[in-house]
């Protein structure tokens, strides 16, 4: 996991809210701040990238977050609870924003090795985070959502459970039988 690479993938106000997620320094940043933090730090190809291709920028996720509209496919989203999830980083700033970095190498995260981290418990924070999020996309949020104890973020598609699961609902669906659809 890197920080770039989390920022790039498009950090949702709709999912983190005010929590902060990143810090440098005597800054802090939010899910809504991501961009000029990617700035900020001479990420600007990242930025630029994550600016035009976010979730936010996408047509069914803003159908979601803003009109409540379900995905027209079949859905289930799973998640691991009560274990220390990474949910971001805080990094000792060394010197001022450089408005000449144009690459993260000279924005200071790179030269940091072991920052602090930022941990939430289990891989849904809390519960008004990432994975109560998705609520907005589903027909059916109570069935379409399931937690899975102890599991890690990482884990989940390596536990025999999870994947039981996931068997017998793509089983269900394709039969015409998915136990979610209201």
């Amino acid at each position: 996991m890197t920080w770039v690479g989390e920022l790039a993938l498009g950090l949702q106000s709709s999912v983190y809210g005010e929590k902060i997620l990143y810090r440098w320094g005597q800054s802090s940043y939010r899910a809504r701040d991501s961009s000029a933090l990617l700035r900020e730090a001479g990420a600007l190809a990242v930025a630029k990238a994550a600016d035009r291709y976010a979730l936010d920028k996408q047509t069914w996720f803003l159908q979601g977050a803003r009109d409540h509209e379900p995905l027209a496919v079949p859905t289930r989203v799973v998640f691991g609870t009560g274990l220390p999830t990474t949910a971001g980083f805080v990094f000792a700033r060394e010197h001022a924003p450089n408005p000449n970095c144009t690459n993260p190498q000279c924005g200071g995260f790179y030269s940091q090795n072991g920052p602090e981290l930022i941990t939430t418990l289990g891989d849904q924070g809390d519960s008004h985070w990432m994975n109560r999020a998705p609520r907005v996309w589903l027909r059916n949020p109570e069935c379409e959502i399931k937690e899975f104890a102890k599991i890690s973020h990482m884990e989940i598609f390596d536990n025999r459970k999870v994947l039981n699961f996931f068997t017998q609902t793509v089983q269900e669906i394709a039969t015409g039988n998915d136990t979610c659809s209201p």
